[in-house]
């Protein structure tokens, strides 16, 4: 499957894999913003679906931005700071470069394999830092850019609260992204805490066109500052397929808050595999998926917790939605890779293919 994009539209196209999410940003005038990083199988080996897409392309990105240390975000961003010719600031919050030695002492081989590759995230953007010190851009609460017509403000973390030492989500880079009318709130893994802390300096945040979902959609992620708004909304969650798994679809849970406030989610993946990610993308209810219905779990999972299909036609780039907004923030694009799924909260039957 291959992303068609039109020129005139500001794109946000979200990957999501079992384990990981990286975004992309593509503005109207061609430049291109890379948020988080990480990996799908493909051409024989893991690879970094934004250096994938940006080469398909022939672009290159315009500013790389890392939200926090965590390896879910961060594996496949050494790709895309290796990319020839391209230039351009590379954000990270500076405590996240703080080395992180108490991992070395783990005995769990899959733990120092996860953990290095985050390791070399880190140490690409210091070496960025370096040698081209214009480049450094410091992710801290109010800071912002300009890319063209796209203004980029960092909404969190603040400043003083980092120098006490927080934890890899306290210290994540939620973004708000402005073209015109158009706006599109990236949240990282902010969770409900440092949201309420963003309430307080940044108003109306519920006003947007798009939302990446904060945390894979944990319910202790949720807050009203960005949930409550009007207008049709385009909210992408992403899946995480560790220990118990995000989203969790039951009553109250992450999911069910979600869909109080926007009725159609867009799931990059599910935290299983299941027995229809072939369609592109497939339609099902909480409901559905809380009962365990539809789609049916499939138990075998792929190494390396990916929950990717086990299908021969997807194409090279799968697991993402690529939202194409116009400049009073209408959505006037929307694409879907193999393995997605829209939720509703309306029982509908059957889930259903949908070819568009």
């Amino acid at each position: 499957m291959t992303l068609e994009l039109r020129d005139s539209l500001l794109y946000c196209i979200v990957f999501g894999p079992g384990y990981g999410e990286s975004i992309l940003l593509r503005t109207p005038d061609q430049q291109w913003i890379v948020v988080d990083g990480c990996r799908q199988p493909g051409a024989g080996s893991a690879s970094s679906p934004a250096e994938r897409l940006l080469s398909e392309k022939g672009a290159r990105w315009s500013a790389v931005l890392l939200t926090h240390p965590h390896e879910d975000h961060a594996v496949g961003l050494d790709d895309v700071l290796a990319m020839e010719d391209a230039s351009g600031p590379v954000g990270c919050c500076p405590v996240a470069l703080t080395p992180s030695s108490p991992w070395m002492n783990s005995m769990d081989a899959e733990e120092h394999l996860r953990r290095g590759a985050m390791e070399q995230v880190l140490a690409a953007i210091h070496d960025r830092w370096e040698t081209d010190p214009e480049c450094r851009w410091e992710l801290y609460r109010g800071g912002q850019r300009q890319f063209g017509d796209v203004n980029l403000t960092v909404l969190h973390p603040d400043e003083q609260e980092c120098l006490s030492g927080k934890s890899p989500n306290q210290l994540a880079s939620a973004l708000l992204i402005e073209w015109r009318g158009c706006r599109i709130l990236l949240g990282a893994d902010v969770e409900h805490d440092g949201w309420e802390s963003i309430r307080r300096h940044f108003s109306e945040l519920g006003h947007h066109a798009a939302l990446k979902y904060p945390h894979h959609g944990s319910s202790g992620a949720f807050h009203t500052a960005f949930a409550e708004g009007g207008g049709h909304r385009t909210w992408v969650i992403t899946p995480w397929n560790r220990g118990a798994g995000l989203p969790r679809y039951d009553d109250g849970e992450g999911l069910d808050q979600a869909l109080a406030f926007c009725p159609e989610i867009h799931l990059t993946g599910l935290p299983i595999r299941h027995d229809l990610q072939g369609h592109v993308p497939y339609h099902t209810t909480r409901e559905a998926l809380r009962d365990g219905l539809d789609p049916s779990p499939v138990e075998r999972q792929l190494a390396g917790g990916l929950t990717l299909a086990f299908h021969h036609d997807a194409g090279p780039l799968s697991h993402y939605v690529a939202a194409g907004f116009d400049e009073n923030g209408r959505r006037q694009d929307i694409q879907h890779g193999a393995g997605t799924v829209v939720v509703t909260g309306e029982p509908s039957g059957p889930g259903e293919r949908d070819e568009r």
